[in-house]
């Protein structure tokens, strides 16, 4: 697990935020330090937080690893946002997985169905625009209205299987 904090030392908020944390940070400069036993990185020159995660919107910024995936958490007001946040980065554990990773989307879908939308995105505009949308997630929630009407939009062109669209959105794995 790795946490790091994207901080900007002009910022109010931000400031707030890791002054809460006990820490007196010089501009431009990185720190390393323990919160509740959690190795925390914090980084303060723009430029090497920009370079680090240039989608932020906010400072500051939480970055969450575990394994292979890293969640972002913008603008959290505290650390036990934060811990609650990394607890659960979904945001809601009892919505199964109404949330997940790009590449777990990927998977509800079969290889024949990817490698045909893959296929038709230069030539359908329906196709283009479901990678668009895919391609400017964060993440894939299967209960936001714009996947779901392009879900049922693949189903009702006929570029998956008729039933398909039921089972993707429920997030059952082919």
């Amino acid at each position: 697990m790795g946490v790091v904090i994207l901080h900007s030392p002009y910022d109010d908020a931000s400031r707030a935020f890791v002054a809460s944390l006990g820490v007196d940070i010089p501009q431009g400069e990185d720190v390393m330090l323990d919160v509740d036993g959690i190795g925390v990185r914090i980084v303060s020159d723009h430029a090497r937080c920009v370079g680090i995660n240039p989608t932020f919107r906010a400072y500051p910024v939480l970055l969450y690893t575990l394994g292979q995936d890293t969640y972002q958490l913008d603008a959290p007001t505290s650390w036990q946002q934060c811990l609650e946040f990394m607890d659960d980065p979904f945001g809601d554990a009892d919505s199964g997985l109404a949330r997940m990773s790009k590449l777990d989307f990927l998977d509800l879908f079969t290889q024949a169905e990817l490698e045909a939308l893959k296929g038709l995105e230069a030539s359908v505009p329906s196709v283009a625009v479901f990678w668009e949308k895919y391609r400017a997630a964060e993440y894939m929630n299967l209960t936001d209205p714009r996947t779901v009407a392009s879900i049922r939009a693949l189903e009702t062109a006929g570029l998956i299987a008729a039933g398909r669209a039921d089972r993707i959105l429920a997030g059952e794995e082919p």
